[in-house]
């Protein structure tokens, strides 16, 4: 359950509208509040001023609320409110490709490191994207993150979510009467690393099918199903998850149950619905830009 609130975090970076936005591998990270990032070239639309930038420096501090981009020629400063990024201790991304226009989005990652609590994830190769082209929108502006949901696909090669002791995971599985999953290699072993490949998770209209490897003491796929709805007017994202299978295992409780062990301020579970709070949103409202 972890990649899938990963992925979903991973879209709730919306804009507000479906903004023209190309942006060339960028790089960076944040933490203690604060980060910054490194791009060769990026452009996009504020408002009616069409920004173009090279060698691109862009900092962002929770503290302040304000994300600042800055080259030789060029500073833009944006009200940001991150109070999202409560969910991470620290953030790093490498080699993001990012162009989005009309009714197309395309993301590409080449590595992302996540910090969340003392867990620490790593993933490789993400690819997000979307395109509304047979939809009726009505002539009106949507966001990134319904877009997604609108008619989404994120892949990613793997996630490796570091080791697992075994004593904790098998007695994971006796709670849940899952002990037929237990086999020699979880005895033998004190900790285990646990990575899943493969991932590829599909939404259309709000529901999502997903699937991905699972290479850690078994081998096994893990495919799940459920339904997603952006509440705008609560900034909340909920997530219903109907199904989860490793094999032919129901491992929906277990999912669950380890968001909810996660313990962050901004995620809660109830029930089959896990709530994400996405008060960090975007906006070109407020941006002030200032030629050197």
């Amino acid at each position: 359950m972890k990649f899938l609130l990963l992925s979903f975090i991973i879209s709730s970076f919306a804009m507000a509208g479906f903004p023209i936005v190309k942006v060339v591998q960028i790089s960076g990270e944040y933490k203690d509040k604060k980060g910054t990032a490194y791009a060769e070239n990026a452009s996009y639309d504020l408002e009616d001023v069409k920004i173009s930038h090279r060698d691109i420096e862009v900092k962002f501090n929770k503290i302040l609320k304000n994300l600042v981009l800055h080259d030789d020629n060029t500073t833009v400063e944006l009200k940001f409110d991150f109070d999202f990024l409560n969910v991470f201790n620290s953030v790093s991304f490498n080699g993001v490709d990012i162009f989005s226009g009309g009714n197309q989005l395309d993301m590409n990652l080449d590595d992302l490191n996540i910090f969340i609590e003392e867990d620490a994830y790593h993933l490789n190769r993400i690819v997000l994207s979307s395109d509304i082209t047979q939809y009726n929108t009505d002539g009106r502006d949507i966001s990134i993150l319904n877009g997604i949901l609108l008619n989404g696909e994120l892949k990613v090669n793997y996630i490796d979510f570091g080791k697992v002791p075994t004593k904790t995971l098998k007695n994971d599985l006796d709670a849940l009467s899952l002990s037929e999953l237990k086999n020699d290699e979880l005895n033998k072993a004190i900790s285990i690393p646990v990575i899943a490949r493969y991932l590829s998770l599909k939404i259309d209209k709000g529901e999502f099918t997903g699937a991905v490897l699972l290479d850690s003491w078994l081998n096994a796929w893990l495919r799940l199903n459920g339904s997603i709805e952006n509440l705008e007017e609560k900034n909340q994202m909920i997530i219903t998850l109907n199904k989860a299978k490793l094999g032919i295992f129901s491992i929906k409780s277990l999912l669950l149950r380890k968001v909810r062990e996660l313990e962050v301020d901004t995620i809660k579970v109830d029930g089959d619905r896990i709530i994400v709070n996405l008060e960090g949103v975007f906006s070109n409202r407020g941006g002030r830009s200032s030629l050197q």
